[in-house]
């Protein structure tokens, strides 16, 4: 290359480099894009969805949805529709309320400040469900019955933390996935929301298996009419979120108030609900990073409506928890890591997950407290009817590793390739209460 070619070029690249200086930032995020203020939207039939409710376009189809983008405003509601709609560059500063409208929403894109789905009210629509992606919420006060997928979504800010972020309340096949949340998040299983088999839609007890790019995308549809309640099966994806907490467990399962949300209410009218069935659950909690523990609370309840119970899946596999010394805010008891309590009837896989204890809070950070840690990284108590695989977790700086109590004869237990660093008894159990010691490889 010549001298003159050489300097050709040095020239060229100093000009692109000026130009890209004077060049525009990237775009801010979609959702803070230019909006037009105006009142508070209410839709309360599909005839509604035009232009003085905020209706930019669209014809309500799954081809073409009505659009309701680029507003500002305090309140946003709808319910008891059947038409597919997307909501996009939208700021709510109250409250968004998606009661009872079908299968065919697309939420993407928006700030909102309090989103509330399919609250327990009497209605005429079928359950909201399809697609929630890339929001920014300050708070999930309600997901309920929530089908569809919930993605890439961030709920609440650093001064959060300490608050529930998200209220699940129940599923069937639903993905919550890959979300950022600076508070809880709560799920819990409804009863009389299932399906008639897994991949099944809900209250549908004669259709087809959906593919799961079905149940990804479209939400599930809708059910005949006169179905039959006796057989009800749930499922749930958590799956790739960090949640970031300072209360003891940054996510929990629970089924506690099986009774309450099993039977007839304000929104789950039909009486075959009142009769006796059985039901068919699977969790899978898998890959998520956790500031605070992980708890499973009541798998397959009993309760005087059951017939039997069923085998259920509870899969806990690859999720990073660190949890911090509470010291004297909590009573000098180091908190667990992953706790599993009341499980009956089950496959429970516990595989690949790394519980280490985080930076310590309040007085735990007075080393004293340390000697009245009883922290487990692993706690199991009150197991029935339950095979229980411990495979390949790590557990760092709890005074137990495994601990368990109060397993029926029935139970049978493997601990495998268990790793512990500072940790002084890897493995403990109560031998009056846990009949069979485990099988360890």
């Amino acid at each position: 290359m010549t001298r003159r070619l050489r300097s050709l070029v040095l020239v060229v690249s100093a000009i692109v480099l000026v130009l890209a200086s004077l060049a525009p930032a990237a775009a801010a995020p979609a959702a803070s894009m230019a909006v037009e203020d105006r009142a508070d939207i209410l839709i309360e039939r599909d005839t509604e969805f035009d232009a003085e409710h905020g209706v930019r376009s669209g014809r309500g189809t799954a081809r073409d949805p009505y659009v309701i983008s680029h507003w500002r405003m305090g309140n946003l509601r709808i319910h008891d529709t059947q038409s597919y709609f997307t909501i996009h560059h939208v700021e709510v500063g109250g409250t968004m309320v998606l009661d009872w409208t079908g299968r065919g929403l697309r939420l993407v894109d928006n700030l909102i400040n309090d989103l509330r789905v399919n609250r327990n009210v009497a209605r005429s629509g079928k359950a909201t469900t399809g697609l929630i992606a890339r929001n920014t919420f300050r708070v999930i006060g309600q997901l309920r019955h929530w089908d569809g997928v919930f993605e890439r979504n961030t709920v609440g800010a650093v001064d959060t933390v300490g608050n529930q972020a998200v209220n699940f309340d129940g599923f069937n096949g639903a993905r919550f996935r890959n979300n950022t949340l600076y508070g809880t998040l709560d799920a819990t299983l409804h009863g009389h929301h299932h399906g008639s088999g897994f991949g099944r839609a809900s209250h549908d007890h004669a259709g087809e298996a959906m593919s799961e790019e079905h149940a990804d995308h479209a939400g599930h549809g809708y059910a005949p009419a006169n179905v039959d309640h006796s057989r009800r099966y749930h499922e749930v994806w958590i799956t790739g979120n960090t949640i970031q907490t300072t209360q003891p467990f940054a996510l929990t399962y629970n089924d506690v108030a099986h009774a309450v949300n099993d039977r007839t209410n304000a929104s789950e009218t039909d009486p075959e609900l009142e009769k006796p069935h059985q039901h068919f659950t699977r969790i899978h909690l898998i890959g998520n990073r956790l500031t605070g523990g992980l708890a499973v609370t009541v798998f397959n309840q009993t309760d005087e409506l059951h017939t039997r119970t069923n085998r259920g899946l509870v899969e806990i596999r690859g999720n990073r928890i660190s949890v911090a010394r509470q010291g004297f805010n909590g009573w000098f008891a180091g908190p667990d890591g992953l706790v599993l309590s009341q499980v009956v009837h089950a496959d429970v896989r516990v595989v690949g997950n790394v519980i280490q204890t985080g930076a310590a809070e309040g007085l735990g950070a007075v080393e004293l407290f340390r000697d009245y840690d009883q922290g487990a990284g692993i706690r199991l108590g009150t197991f029935d009817r339950a095979r229980v695989y411990l495979y390949d977790n790590t557990v760092v700086a709890r005074p137990y590793g495994i601990s368990a109590a109060g397993f029926t004869e029935s139970v049978r237990w493997w601990i495998r390739g268990l790793r512990t660093e500072d940790v002084a008894t890897p493995v403990a159990y109560d031998e009056a209460s846990v009949p069979n010691k485990p099988t360890r490889s």
